[in-house]
């Protein structure tokens, strides 16, 4: 990471963002969005893939021209290490960049809140590999929703796909991604027993919708960093929440949890977990999957609602003969 983030006043950034045209702001909102991402992972989640190499070094320009305009910088270590490429670059939004992007939310209309400087430091190698986690789930799906209505930021997509230069994958899981919501944004409030308010902090939470129908998932990333019990306790944090009601006063349900884990081992033993700490209702809040699983949940939820929506229409057919007198 740079050692000196240089100040820009605010009359320089204005003049630096008549010089970004729409790619170069969707790849300014991504890294903001993400908090940390690398080349490759930008690649998958913004840019039409032609060749490879070719479409590297686009993303490079991209990347470097933000840089040397000080809206972005990237951390001293990479993945895979120096002998890996630029792709393997790992990118964070700077002050500047912050400011700029605060400045255009206002100059749009939108109450971005109260700007908080950013401080910049080394991460550790713990936090950056969650962190990057947590980014390749949100790439993953856009890329197997088709990329529908990217923006860029923690938002609602429009279900039609339009983004600003955007990645046109193939949808195959035919759904579309109708909300995304990255951590601090998708953190939850929610009052235990005793009235204490608390909050709930999933890393990410979506809803990807088929027809009229919507799945809610919070999703929370596992490393096998923590011991199973500390699993359970965050597990029983969100019982508490669904216990409450509050985001289903808010929303009309309660989202399934969905825990993303590295390895088969470690599914079993969080499964097991939850299976001896819960019953019923509450461990049906749970689904412990790999991360290459995650196309056939939602393909799953997405069958479901079609069965159910059959079953509707069955059991209406049903009445309308039943009240005519045919059965």
């Amino acid at each position: 990471m740079d050692k000196i983030m240089k100040h820009i006043s605010k009359r320089e950034l204005m003049r630096l963002g008549n010089r970004l045209d729409e790619k170069d702001k969707s790849v300014l909102q991504a890294v903001k969005t993400c908090r940390q991402i690398t080349g490759r992972q930008l690649m998958r989640l913004l840019f039409d893939v032609t060749t490879e190499r070719a479409t590297v070094r686009a993303v490079n320009r991209r990347l470097f021209k933000l840089k040397e305009m000080g809206l972005i910088t990237h951390l001293e270590r990479r993945i895979g290490g120096v002998r890996s490429g630029s792709g393997a670059n790992i990118w964070e939004i700077t002050t500047a960049g912050l400011k700029l992007l605060y400045l255009r939310d206002q100059a749009d209309g939108k109450r971005p809140g109260r700007f908080v400087r950013k401080r910049h430091f080394e991460p550790t190698t713990c936090f950056t590999a969650h962190r990057l986690a947590v980014t390749e789930v949100y790439v993953r799906l856009h890329e197997l929703t088709g990329g529908n209505g990217y923006s860029g930021a923690n938002t609602r997509g429009n279900g039609n796909g339009g983004d600003s230069g955007g990645n046109s994958h193939n949808n195959r899981v035919g759904a579309s991604l109708a909300q995304i919501e990255l951590e601090p944004g998708c953190w939850r409030r929610y009052s235990d027993f005793a009235g204490h308010e608390l909050y709930l902090k999933p890393d990410a939470y979506a809803v990807t919708a088929s027809g009229e129908y919507e799945d809610h998932w919070f999703i929370e990333m596992d490393l096998a960093t923590e011991s199973p019990a500390v699993v359970t306790r965050k597990c029983e944090q969100y019982a508490y929440c669904f216990q409450g009601g509050t985001e289903q006063r808010r929303i009309g349900v309660f989202p399934r949890v969905v825990w993303i884990v590295p390895t088969d081992k470690r599914k079993n033993s969080i499964t097991n977990h939850i299976d001896e700490s819960f019953a019923g209702t509450l461990k049906s809040l749970f689904t412990v999957i790999r991360l290459d699983g995650l196309a056939d949940l939602i393909r799953g939820e997405k069958q479901k609602a079609e069965n159910a929506k059959e079953e509707e229409k069955t059991e209406k057919a049903l009445a309308i003969n039943f009240k005519k007198g045919k059965i």
